[in-house]
């Protein structure tokens, strides 16, 4: 029972491998495929054999199998377990690979972040077929007994039952699974190719060689290895179809006529295969309804078809085959051979069932972006199928996966918040190396909820837009791979947030936008800011839901930018969260370095605040007045310089590792702004008042600044001179509670108290100030105030320190606890069950008071919306039609209620300098979750 069972989840886990989805979304879908999407790549991390790399994300598995292939004399680490045992089958491992690669080739530019964790993928797997065939005149095709696996249940780390290599050889052939790897080789070549040319054509020679391998000496690993192989992964169809399969992969990565030649010369074989009745499905070889791990018939048509279609060549029986095969399946078809639930899931007989909607639906997918390149549409006797029927066919067989079914349950595990919690995997139902260092023998009667998720907490990056793109339609493709291993998703995903958070500052971006933007329904704007002042001021961010370029909250959104990587940088290590943060700085210090060009000035400001206002207009449209507002000797503006010094200061720090020169450059600059701001002391308010105010006047003075700027350029150069104009001058400041873009006073004394602890120095005021600043805040405390994040309790445990609150102790501990807390109700758990950061979760804010994401894209409406032309869209009741992803708007009211109005833009607009503490904040989290 449990081998027909462990056959069942693992043609579950394969055939659903790549299930694409080119999703068309308006607005907000229901469905969140692109956590979907991440979840299902991550999931093959989970599954990963062999010595894990440093950059793992699912850290409760552990290396295992570490001698694979040393009964045969050859190395064999690596690969995938194929499901919930730990035998590495690689029939279906390959297939596997050659589902990934065709994703990545046919909806690689959808990906977005997600696409390097999905070539890691399938990198994981070729790298091991390239070891699996190494030996000339072998190919080995398994390894691991599976009958002394399946008779255990036991974690990989811990395995005991043999690991014998099986091979297939001249003698004793298999032209399936030999096919099958030829098919991921060439497939995968392709995807590299663009990448690494060197490690593509590898791919490409192997595959080749295996290829002509599995042609020259026909017949079936059934033959030469049933008892090891089957009923496992009998093949049941036939090797004349991966056969056929290779070809035509090497066919498109070579436009080889050798390759097509044969194709078109064998394609009749198929239907000379012998019928073969398994589990009460019908497999016949010229079928052209049948695709997945063991039958590649229609898959063959599908691929083939583009070649076809794009060279008027005979279609006979390619096009007839494909059409035939979508006619099969769709619901209102004459010719429909397959059944549907009363949910309307797709059912066919032979297996686990959802190996068939998945497979299927990529093969719909596929085929509809085909047939409309070439204008072209299905015809079902009196039904017609057009290429967007297949698309919302295979949408809708996606959504009743992820949850929009009778059950309202989601067959992805970790997605949604109903989902399986006992499924059928051993390391994922027993206790992590971690938790239980001991070997475990057996645990499988247990009956227990599985312990372990495949988490989600030290997740990649950018799985980002879930929003608009391409016109008032968002593509969005779905990765569907067999995610049914454990994963016991976290309360709150701090990954995702943290990648959508860094995601939010593409969408703030002025000026000429990189090749590499992601939130690609803006487009490039204020491209002559400056000019007026014969001065480049192109760049940096519009700092809210309006299109002015304020630069002291700028600055202060810099500056903690910079400190979370400072602080939690190496939380983000080995994930593209790393990357994408320090463009998100550079993307200010490119833009600062320009404000701050010229001697004697710098630039504080660019577009008239007060014109903007009574505007309503994309930034990509402007013509409000871009005026640049600057400072200088005469009319002075120390709060702005400073920060601006506080920002170039910090950020040096982060590049030192990664440029050193543009560090010095950042420094240099830090520190000659920070002299102007000293020397000319003064207050913007006063020099340029009616542009800054009322909305960035400085209100608590430009004292803080100017020692907040000190405080960083000593941490980046340990000068004497800035430590002591900082203890000289501390004593001016009053406040301690307060920080954010205005005032710096916390701020200070927490960054310098590490200092502090460090080198044991006199610590006032600063750490009893520190702790004033804890006692405001802590619920507890007899004293009571403001806000915090993390970094003072990590600064207190390494000096094993805690903060007296009267006769309340603050542990450090209980620091991170509450700021944690304040960070869970941020992202959904508070009375309305709504994350207030947009993208993020089921429920956010539809309707934020921000221009860009509120008016329809460039794509959507090229025409050009003027000052009053936006009007009507911001009164609109509608949902924004562009999701600004990662944005955190004002939040709630004091009786945590919240209108989602733009009209009320003190709780639905949102700032930078919202954003960029959190960064600091999810990244912690996200490693200490």
């Amino acid at each position: 029972i449990e081998m027909r069972g462990e056959r069942s989840i693992c043609k579950q886990h394969w055939m659903l491998a790549m299930g694409q989805m080119i999703i068309m979304v308006m607005r907000v879908a229901s469905i969140d495929y692109g956590d979907a999407l991440s979840k299902s790549i991550l999931f093959f991390e989970g599954q990963r054999s062999g010595r894990l790399p440093p950059t793992q994300r699912m850290t409760w598995r552990k290396d295992s199998a570490l001698h694979d292939g040393f009964d045969q004399g050859v190395d064999l680490l690596g690969g995938y377990y194929d499901a919930g045992d730990n035998v590495k089958f690689n029939f279906p491992m390959a297939f596997t690979t050659t589902m990934l690669a065709w994703s990545v080739l046919e909806f690689g530019d959808f990906m977005d972040a997600d696409l390097q964790h999905a070539v890691e993928a399938i990198r994981w797997a070729t790298d091991y077929f390239l070891k699996a065939t190494s030996v000339n005149g072998t190919v080995f095709v398994q390894v691991g007994d599976p009958w002394a696996d399946h008779n255990c249940w036991e974690r990989p780390e811990d395995m005991d039952t043999p690991r014998t290599s099986y091979a297939v050889t001249a003698e004793n052939p298999g032209s399936e699974v030999s096919g099958e790897i030829a098919a991921a080789l060439a497939a995968s070549s392709m995807v590299f190719k663009g990448l690494s040319a060197q490690y593509s054509e590898l791919l490409l020679q192997r595959a080749k060689t295996v290829f002509e391998f599995a042609e020259k000496y026909q017949g079936s690993y059934n033959d030469s290895l049933g008892p090891w192989v089957c009923p496992f992964y009998c093949d049941f169809s036939g090797y004349e179809d991966e056969l056929l399969w290779a070809a035509a992969w090497l066919h498109k990565a070579t436009n080889s006529a050798y390759y097509w030649e044969y194709v078109t010369e064998n394609i009749h074989n198929l239907e000379k295969s012998a019928v073969r009745n398994v589990d009460g499905g019908t497999y016949k070889g010229g079928s052209f309804a049948e695709f997945g791990w063991d039958a590649k018939h229609a898959g063959i048509n599908v691929l083939v078809s583009k070649f076809v279609m794009s060279n008027t060549t005979n279609s006979a029986p390619f096009l007839p085959n494909a059409d035939k095969f979508i006619c099969s399946v769709l619901p209102e078809s004459p010719t429909k051979s397959v059944t549907y639930s009363p949910g309307g899931l797709l059912f066919k007989a032979g297996g686990s069932n959802m190996q068939h909607p998945t497979a299927l639906c990529f093969l719909f997918l596929a085929y509809a972006g085909y047939l409309k390149g070439a204008n072209r549409v299905i015809r079902c006797d009196n039904v017609v199928a057009t290429p967007s029927r297949l698309i919302d066919f295979a949408r809708g067989q996606v959504d009743y996966i992820l949850g929009k079914n009778p059950m309202n349950m989601s067959y992805m595990v970790g997605h949604g918040e109903n989902f399986p919690k006992k499924i059928h995997h051993r390391g994922s139902s027993l206790p992590s190396t971690d938790q239980h260092p001991e070997h475990i023998e057996e645990c499988f009667e247990r009956k227990r909820r599985s312990v372990e998720a495949i988490k989600e907490i030290e997740r990649q990056g950018e799985r980002e837009m879930a929003g608009k793109q391409h016109g008032s339609w968002h593509l969005r493709m779905l990765v569907l791979v067999s995610t049914v291993v454990v994963m016991r998703a976290a309360s709150r995903d701090y990954g995702d947030a943290l990648s959508k958070s860094i995601l939010f500052f593409e969408g703030q971006r002025s000026g000429k936008l990189p090749p590499t933007q992601r939130v690609t329904w803006r487009r490039d704007s204020a491209l002559a800011d400056g000019f007026d002042q014969g001065v480049d001021l192109v760049g940096g961010y519009y700092d809210a839901g309006d299109n002015v370029k304020f630069n002291f909250p700028m600055a202060f959104s810099t500056t903690m930018l910079a400190w979370s990587i400072t602080e939690f940088g190496k939380s983000m290590a080995g994930t593209s969260d790393l990357q994408h943060t320090l463009e998100a700085i550079r993307w200010s210090t490119d833009y600062f370095l320009k404000a701050t060009s010229l001697p004697g000035v710098v630039f504080a400001q660019v577009g008239g605040p007060n014109s903007d206002h009574s505007c309503w207009e994309r930034p990509e449209d402007m013509d409000t007045p871009r005026t640049s507002y600057a400072v200088t000797e005469k009319s002075p503006g120390s709060e702005v310089s400073a920060e601006i010094a506080a920002a170039l200061a910090a950020s040096s720090i982060v590049f030192k590792s990664f440029d050193r020169g543009y560090s010095r450059l950042l420094l240099q600059r830090a520190s000659k702004v920070f002299d102007f701001a000293d020397t000319y002391r003064g207050s913007y308010n006063d020099s340029i008042g009616q542009w800054v105010c009322p909305f960035y006047c400085d209100y608590s003075g430009y004292q803080d600044e100017l020692l907040w700027a000190a405080a960083w350029l000593h941490k980046a150069t340990k000068a004497t001179f800035y430590w002591t104009y900082v203890t000289e001058n501390i004593h001016n400041l009053s406040s301690f509670t307060e920080f954010g873009w205005d005032a710096k006073h916390a701020g200070i004394n927490v960054l310098i108290s590490k200092y502090i602890l460090i080198n044991s120095l006199d610590s006032a005021p600063f750490l009893q100030n520190a702790d004033k600043l804890v006692c405001s805040i802590l619920p507890e405390s007899p004293t009571l105030g403001v806000e915090y994040s993390p970094a003072y309790a990590r600064y207190l445990k390494s000096a094993n320190r805690v903060v007296q609150c009267d006769n309340v102790v603050a542990t450090p501990s209980r620091l991170i606890h509450f700021a944690r807390g304040q960070v869970d109700y941020i992202l959904g758990k508070n009375p309305l069950n709504m994350s207030y950061m947009v993208g993020y979760g089921r429920k956010f804010p539809q309707r934020i008071h921000h221009r860009g994401s509120s008016l329809p894209s460039v794509d959507q409406h090229p025409e050009h919306i003027n000052c009053k032309g936006g009007t009507p869209y911001f009164s609109s009741n509608e949902a924004n039609p562009n999701l600004l992803i990662g944005a955190v708007v004002g939040g709630p009211d004091i009786n945590d209620s919240y209108a989602d109005s733009r009209a009320d833009f003190a709780h639905s607009e949102p700032t930078t300098y919202v954003n960029a503490p959190l960064v600091g904040l999810l990244a912690y989290f996200r490693a200490h979750s």
